[in-house]
């Protein structure tokens, strides 16, 4: 059974009841539905959220080591191949998750000790999108076959009003075990480089 994880709770990931081979991290999301016209439009109703889903690889320290380990819609894949960006969604309109993020355990390389996992609404400012137009967003972590192990819940939080970039979720490393960990932190930023720019 899913477990719901609220802000600042994390969950060690049970390797006895779950396929930890691969996880697969589900992002998704939906629009509010605004009124038509100009109140609609003024609340960013009118057009479609595009959001980036993005993984930083991170060293034992916190930081990045490499550009390179920054994955998103630009970069597909990091250099040891343990980690896979499904591509950018540009509408949120899917079934399910609107991105996904695999995540190769047993291939990762040992120098990586976390992996955050963040989202950025595009070009939010100029369209007047922030994540309290958002509703039905989360983040979740699901096993090789397939088992939501894990969902934390990011909507309806007013702290969320007027922020086009927001660190979901870490996976850390714990000895032999991995704990994914809820964060829901908005951040000031508005590019993937920015955020990039704070692990560097």
């Amino acid at each position: 059974m899913s477990v719901s994880l609220q802000k600042n709770q994390s969950l060690t990931l049970d390797s006895s009841k779950y396929d930890l081979s691969k996880l697969t991290i589900g992002v998704g999301w939906a629009r509010k539905k605004t009124k038509k016209g100009l109140l609609g439009f003024l609340k960013g109703g009118d057009a479609g959220f595009d959001l980036d889903a993005l993984a930083l690889l991170l060293g034992r320290n916190g930081k990045l080591r490499h550009e390179d380990d920054v994955i998103y819609f630009g970069n597909l894949k990091s250099s040891d191949q343990s980690i896979t960006h499904s591509g950018d969604n540009l509408t949120g309109k899917h079934r399910g998750d609107s991105e996904q993020i695999v995540v190769d355990l047993k291939s990762m390389s040992e120098r990586y000790h976390k992996v955050t996992f963040a989202v950025i609404i595009h070009e939010g400012k100029e369209r007047g999108q922030h994540f309290g137009l958002l509703e039905n967003a989360f983040v979740r972590a699901m096993d090789a076959d397939g088992h939501e192990m894990v969902r934390f819940d990011l909507s309806h939080d007013a702290a969320y009003d007027g922020h086009v970039s927001m660190l979901m979720g870490d996976l850390n490393r714990k000895a032999d075990n991995w704990a994914f960990k809820a964060i829901g932190k908005p951040l000031d930023v508005e590019r993937i480089s920015s955020i990039a720019a704070k692990y560097a």
